[in-house]
């Protein structure tokens, strides 16, 4: 996996990946990925001498600590931070029926901060009760999810953030539509399940907005 991809493999597992304070401990698995304040390093074998790019492959080892409890860092104003995920949540009842729209909302909802923002990724079952009950409450019947693919294989879709896709799939049981070969993501808020759309396909209910900062 590359360094983004296995930073959302162990999160999904509510972990996260090794720090370089602890080679040592699985010394003997490598080269794998560590991180030190969110930045990539491949540890090697052959070479002490961390590899910098962080679209290299490597294995990827999670570490989880169950004792230490984790402060929760300042969400921006309006944003909901969950701790099993490390990230912060938005929510907007401004309907729109035009994902590019969605997708640019969250991309400049946070950029006088300084942060990174992007439509809500999924990727575990505790984390779609969240977003879930993010709509519940909200009041929205569906909600545009920030994942892209080709739903004519099955297999070629990709969260825009970057994180790891297959690693949670709530799909309903008629989807993904073949038919539908670009396609863009909704979850519906009354089932919680997810459909696919044709980019410039109206849904028969517009959708709200929940945009996702992962810290």
């Amino acid at each position: 996996m590359t360094f983004i991809e296995a930073r959302g493999y162990c999160r999904a597992l509510d972990a996260d990946l090794i720090s370089n304070k602890e080679p040592h401990i699985f010394g003997f698995i490598a080269p794998y990925f560590t991180q030190t304040h969110g930045k990539c390093k491949i540890i090697s074998k052959k070479s002490k001498n961390p590899v910098k790019t962080c679209n290299s492959m490597a294995n990827v080892i999670c570490i989880r600590n169950n004792k230490t409890p984790r402060i929760e860092p300042l969400c921006p104003h309006g944003f909901v931070y969950n701790v099993r995920t490390s990230s912060c949540y938005f929510v907007t009842t401004n309907k729109t029926a035009n994902w590019e729209m969605a997708d640019k909302f969250c991309l400049n909802i946070v950029k006088d901060y300084g942060l990174e923002s992007n439509l809500v990724s999924i990727l575990n079952p505790k984390e779609h009760e969240f977003v879930l009950a993010m709509n519940q409450k909200a009041g929205c019947a569906a909600s545009f999810l920030g994942a892209l693919g080709n739903s004519k294989n099955g297999k070629s879709w990709s969260w825009v953030d970057g994180s790891y896709f297959p690693s949670y799939t709530r799909w309903s049981s008629t989807n993904p539509d073949r038919n539908r070969e670009n396609s863009i993501l909704m979850m519906e808020t009354k089932t919680g399940d997810w459909y696919n759309f044709h980019p410039l396909e109206i849904p028969q209910q517009k959708a709200c907005i929940i945009c996702k900062i992962s810290l």
